[in-house]
């Protein structure tokens, strides 16, 4: 018998969430897939949650995701699953903050203000970029240095849970979560802005998601369950799931916890996941933790439907070191609320070996390390003779407590990425190139230093205020950017070559917020463009001037005007907005809406009539999908979408002479694709995956799809030559693709007939016979495609040598003999600055050389012809990179002007100049 429901019984003592670390505070660990980092196979749904208060905001994603840790619990949607949420645990002395990111961080009680205005510290967290103060009536306020925060308190005030009740943005939008309390589970019910519902959950038989619930958008999402599995999630005009399967393994310490070993996606891929099942080639846990090991993936494999090569990816851990700080020599034991390792004062490295393999044959290694605080220090990845290292290095002193570090300990000040060939066994070719960074205490970037050299400042404005040009801010974080400044590469001889430093300047001012006694926020005022090459003398380029909607309503804070001074100058950019009903459902495919429609108008110096341009964009208030767009020339062009936000229809220039209809129809695995799905060459299993798209003509082009999504047949009805009567589809595209999902042969096809003519019906094409036209490519051991060759067998051939930056191409007949070469050298930016012709005997025929400013901009070309002068033109450009001169080799110079009113490529003239003639 299938059991739907959700678990009865009271939620286990979190035990088994005793497991405390900082591992999980990175990207991997809330995406579906294999987190090397925890050798965990983590998965994570995110559904497109509406957007809130006419799409004023704030925004929050609707993410459900798996974790094993908590695979004893079932909160409605299966065990293990749970909505991510921001959530702060009391319980006794150990308090923890979890973000609705995955981030969580332990509460340092000794130095924190437990009272009302007090602010929460933390163990394991330096940044100043999130704060917690304690609000009365028992609730909490974190607050992020977006300016954007979120109240929690508890469900019914019950529970040791502190959950997330309402997110507000800085200008005082509110977005607000209802919860319903049972078997001392907090369950969330409702997500609501202040007009309207934009999720709703119902825990029936079988549970459910709706989105947009009575709504003409209402979308239905189901979470069927087996033994309180999620075992199947439906979508919407999807008729195939997806499929997730488990395994329970014993860790020790007479818990048992679900890990999941297939998961099988509505287009057909699927993943097999292999885990450790004993303490000997698991994650060892330190003495006195709750469990005794955590299994972790030994092998992934991944199959994206029936034309995929099936890809493997396995992992081998080097050591026992490992993320939860086993072996540690310091024999630190496991201590609730705490990672061990950051309780180290001892060097403390773990790495694992991926092995990616396709079709038994090996693609790559790749070894990861990460320190005692969970960084990445090393990757390497070899492929072949060809290793790839990148080399990430921090503000740490390992010999000291986490305590005693620096606030942006955490970030990486130096990335050192090093090339290395053995292909030589003699000579080993080695090259480096790094990127540098300093930060600020809250985490800001202050400058960085690019492998060019090129370096961009960045300063701050100090909330405490800085009269007219900022004002207070009542957060206290430092997070408001005042100026940022770009300084050219130096070149050897001392100069930047003539490029200009380019330095923008901001200013605010403050806006109230619309919801009583919140404090207002801060809005760019103006932002100012100079050239402070000669910093005693800046020279103004460009000013803009914002200002805001302060009417109250649904745009109060909406950019109003920006005014822009250039050459002397302003243009006028206006916005307004007006919310417009809509109702395009006259075929099927539409659906009554709400629509936000935002005219901008661009008003040239002038200040007439003639001398403007508007357009105009209406966007669903329900789902934000762009529904209709107009040009400045009138056309209007409206699109229409499915219930998982696909399009479904376009028809351009609609009430006009000159209308356009597009229109797809996705199918999967249903009645149509069963009828029309054709079979891949050398395969006799059908791709049931399709799009079925017609144009403005009305003929209709398929095209078929693996299961990631990617296409791999394309098929276009012969509208001119029917067959019996009956039009027929022509293959003109197949696409394979390697392990990797690069594109390993395309071939596409054209069609040629013998004409008849037929005395009632005219010329008829007869004996259709495709004409094949194919590309095979292969790829090096850096991963760039390395040969492309043609039916014909031509084969052009690159070599591509990240190390000398040297590029050479040229192309081989089917007998193997070379064409001509081309030879290319860049800088560290990948930028060309030689280029080098060989004939097809191997002898230099031409040289052209680039001379680049500290911009990387080309200041000179010369062309080099053994036995001629040389061919020599320069280049003379202004701050915005556009080219003002270009001087001839005989001196005659083309001269380009722009549009005063311009920062863009519009020039208003271009002369030319003669040289003067020399007496």
């Amino acid at each position: 018998m299938t059991d739907t429901t959700a678990s009865t019984a009271s939620a286990a003592p979190l035990n088994v969430g005793n497991v405390h670390t900082q591992a999980n505070n990175f990207i991997q660990a809330v995406q579906s897939g294999v987190d090397p980092r925890t050798g965990q196979f983590n998965l994570a749904i995110t559904l497109p949650l509406g957007m809130a208060n006419d799409l004023g905001g704030p925004s929050w994603s609707f993410t459900l995701a798996f974790s094993s840790l908590a695979s004893h619990i079932n909160s409605g949607f299966g065990h293990g699953w749970g909505v991510s949420y921001s959530e702060l645990i009391r319980d006794q002395q150990w308090w923890s903050l979890r973000l609705s990111s995955g981030e969580q961080f332990v509460v340092d009680l000794a130095n924190s203000d437990l009272n009302v205005g007090g602010r929460l510290a933390f163990q394991d967290y330096k940044l100043d970029a999130i704060r917690v103060t304690v609000l009365a009536n028992n609730q909490f306020k974190v607050e992020h240095k977006t300016g954007e925060f979120e109240i929690l308190k508890r469900v019914d005030d019950q529970g040791n849970a502190y959950v997330l009740h309402e997110v507000r943005s800085p200008e005082g939008r509110s977005l607000y979560f209802d919860w319903f309390r049972g078997n001392n589970i907090n369950y969330l019910e409702k997500v609501r802005d202040e007009k309207r519902v934009l999720a709703s959950i119902n825990r029936a038989v079988i549970p459910s998601l709706t989105l947009e619930p009575e709504t003409t958008h209402e979308t239905v999402i189901e979470f069927e369950q087996q033994s309180n599995e999620l075992r199947w999630l439906r979508l919407p005009t999807l008729d195939q799931p997806f499929v997730f399967h488990y395994e329970i393994i014993n860790v020790g310490g007479d818990q048992t916890l679900r890990f999941p070993t297939k998961l099988s996606g509505p287009l057909g891929a699927e993943d097999t996941i292999s885990w450790s099942k004993t303490a000997q080639t698991s994650h060892r846990l330190p003495n006195a933790a709750p469990i005794d090991f955590l299994p972790r993936v030994v092998l992934w494999t991944h199959s994206d439907g029936v034309l995929s090569n099936t890809r493997q990816q396995r992992y081998e851990w080097v050591g026992t070191n490992n993320y939860l700080g086993y072996g540690n020599t310091e024999g630190i034991r496991w201590e609730r609320g705490w990672d061990t390792l950051y309780k180290l004062r001892r060097r403390y490295d773990y790495s694992v070996t991926e092995t990616l393999s396709a079709d038994a044959v090996t693609l790559a290694t790749i070894t990861r390390t990460w320190d005692r605080h969970h960084l990445p220090i090393n990757e390497t990845t070899k492929q072949g003779t060809c290793q790839t290292e990148v080399v990430t290095d921090y503000d740490i002193n390992y010999d000291d407590t986490w305590g005693s570090q620096q606030p942006w300990c955490q970030l990486p000040i130096k990335v050192t990425t090093t090339y290395t060939d053995t292909s030589d066994p003699e000579t080993t070719r080695v090259r480096s190139e790094c990127i540098e960074y300093i930060y600020d205490s809250a985490g800001n970037i202050l400058t960085t230093t690019f492998p060019s050299q090129v370096v961009e400042q960045s300063d701050y404005y100090d909330p405490a205020g800085e009269g007219e040009s900022f004002p207070p801010d009542p957060s206290g974080m430092i997070r408001f950017l005042k100026k940022k400044t770009v300084t050219p590469a130096t070149l050897a001889d001392g100069t930047f070559g003539g490029a200009p430093v380019l330095t923008t300047d901001y200013t605010y001012e403050n806006l109230p917020s619309s919801t009583t006694n919140d404090p207002p926020h801060a809005v760019v005022k103006t932002e100012q463009l100079h050239d402070t090459t000669d910093p005693e003398k800046p020279r103004l380029l460009e000013k803009t001037t914002n200002t805001y909607v302060l009417t109250p309503g649904p745009h109060y804070g909406r950019l109003d005007k920006a005014e822009t001074e250039l050459g002397g100058v302003t243009t006028t950019t206006d916005y307004s907005y007006d919310i417009v009903d809509f109702d395009d459902g006259e075929d099927g495919y539409g659906r009554i809406d709400k629509l936000l429609r935002i005219t901008t108008t661009v008003k040239g110096f002038e200040d007439d009539a003639t001398h403007q341009s508007a357009t105009c964009e209406g966007r669903s208030l329900i789902t934000g999908l762009t529904r209709e767009e107009r040009s400045p020339s009138g056309a209007l062009t409206v699109y229409k979408f499915d219930e998982l936000g696909r399009i479904r229809k376009t028809t351009i220039a609609k009430g006009t002479d000159y209308q356009a209809v597009r229109t797809a129809q996705f199918h999967l695995s249903d009645d149509f694709s069963s009828a029309n799905a054709p079979n891949f060459p050398g395969n006799d299993e059908k791709v049931l995956v399709g799009l079925d798209e017609t144009d403005a003509t009305g003929q209709h082009k398929y095209t078929w799809l693996d299961g990631s999504g990617r296409e791999v047949m394309v098929q276009l009805q012969d509208i001119d030559n029917p067959v019996d009567g009956a039009l027929v589809f022509r293959d003109v595209a197949h696409t394979q693709y390697d392990g990797l999902g690069r594109v390993t042969k395309h071939t596409s096809y054209d069609w040629k007939y013998d004409w008849q003519l037929d005395p009632e019906e005219g010329w008829k094409g007869v004996n259709a016979q495709a004409i094949e036209q194919s590309l095979e490519t292969t790829y090096d051991d850096w991963g760039n495609a390395d040969s492309e060759t043609s039916l014909t067998g031509v084969t052009t051939r690159t070599v591509h040598d990240p190390i000398t930056l040297c590029t050479e191409q040229w192309q081989e007949d089917s007998n193997g003999k070379p064409s001509s070469k081309q030879v290319t050298y860049s800088n560290p930016a990948g930028s060309v600055v030689e280029q080098v012709l060989h004939d097809d005997s191997g002898r230099k025929v031409r040289t052209v050389r680039f001379t680049r400013d500290g911009l990387d901009r080309v200041t000179q070309q010369r062309t080099i012809v053994a036995g001629k002068p040389d061919i020599v033109i320069n280049f003379l450009y202004d701050a915005y990179s556009r080219v003002l001169e270009r001087t001839l080799p005989d001196g005659t110079k083309v001269i380009w002007t722009y549009a005063k009113h311009s920062d863009g490529e519009h020039p208003e003239s271009v002369s030319v100049q003669q040289a003067e003639e020399t007496p």
